[in-house]
């Protein structure tokens, strides 16, 4: 690990062509529209001369969103409404337009959980991992001779599945196969933050990001687990179809993972309180998630949840 750079994760994944950026007088319908069709969660913005101005990413829409879904709103027929639950048709309307044709300057790291910070090929990537264990998601990597030029996008998800490829060497034997229980990562069935299936969509992304949170486990009535709502579910309202937030949670799920050509069961990951740490790593890998939830293997309620910034908190802990 005292010796992995940015080089070698990027190497290893196979350093793409393209870097997926969008201009700083894009929509925001256009940025969520380009990250769905390249399958990314951000995106640098870019100026007229092709220089980074900032990172757009998932959770910056998400505070937008939550934004625009509490302005007042005026029609001819209703009185003035805060909330979607209390809208009617052309007051959906008239937040969807402002959703949708919102120019992007507006969302650059609007969450504040997105800061710009560039590294280089030869950065070691213990480094970096540092940042990712304080709840940066990815960071941009930058020329060496010349910083406002982006050659790639470093995310935690690529540094997750290189220490998969060889646990044991980067996560320390030990660590490897410690249980997530002994390392802390169980939290228990109080700490966890779920939401019932039945719950509208809106209200469980409020819920999300009043309580700081990129997802959520969804719970039947019983409290058992049944999926994960995450921010990147957003992709649904583009086009204008900002109703769907009015939906039960399970169904607006379902409507995107319909659109996916994918199941809910598909994002349904959990292990148990004795996985141990490296077969996570490696699920979290294979399955290309951002999270595990922690299930008890009789009842299936969740107990903890295992995200890909605990995984660089482990690696980094005594590094």
């Amino acid at each position: 690990m005292e010796t992995a750079t940015v080089r070698d994760v990027l190497s290893h994944q196979q350093l793409p062509a393209q870097i997926h950026v969008v201009s700083k007088t894009a929509t925001v319908k256009e940025v969520l529209d380009t990250l769905y069709r390249h399958h990314i969660l951000a995106a640098p913005v870019v100026d007229f001369e092709s220089k980074c101005e900032g990172l757009i990413d998932v959770l910056d829409v998400l505070s937008f969103l939550l934004q625009v879904a509490s302005e007042p709103v005026e029609s001819r027929v209703s009185p003035l409404s805060t909330t979607l639950h209390n809208d009617d048709m052309d007051m959906l309307v008239q937040r969807s337009e402002r959703f949708n044709t919102t120019n992007v300057a507006t969302g650059v790291n609007l969450s504040t959980r997105n800061p710009f910070l560039p590294c280089t090929l030869g950065a070691p990537l213990i480094e970096v991992l540092r940042n990712f264990a304080r709840g940066v998601h990815r960071v941009p990597v930058v020329d060496s001779e010349d910083p406002t030029r982006i050659v790639a996008m470093l995310t935690q998800t690529d540094a997750n599945r290189f220490l998969a490829t060889d646990p044991e060497k980067y996560l320390g034997q030990a660590r490897a196969h410690a249980s997530i229980t002994d390392l802390g990562l169980v939290a228990g069935a109080d700490k966890v933050v779920t939401v019932p299936t039945s719950t509208k969509a809106i209200d469980a992304f409020i819920t999300m990001h009043a309580k700081g949170l990129s997802a959520l486990a969804v719970v039947d009535a019983e409290g058992a687990f049944q999926g994960c709502l995450s921010a990147t579910d957003l992709k649904l309202i583009t086009d204008y179809r900002f109703q769907a937030l009015l939906l039960p949670v399970v169904e607006f799920l379902e409507h995107v993972r319909k659109e996916e050509g994918r199941t809910c069961k598909s994002y349904r990951v959990w292990c148990i309180p004795t996985t141990p740490l490296q077969t996570v790593v490696k699920k979290l890998a294979e399955e290309r998630v951002h999270r595990v939830f922690v299930v008890d293997p009789v009842s299936m309620k969740p107990l903890g949840v295992v995200s890909l910034t605990d995984i660089a908190r482990i690696v980094t802990a005594k590094a």
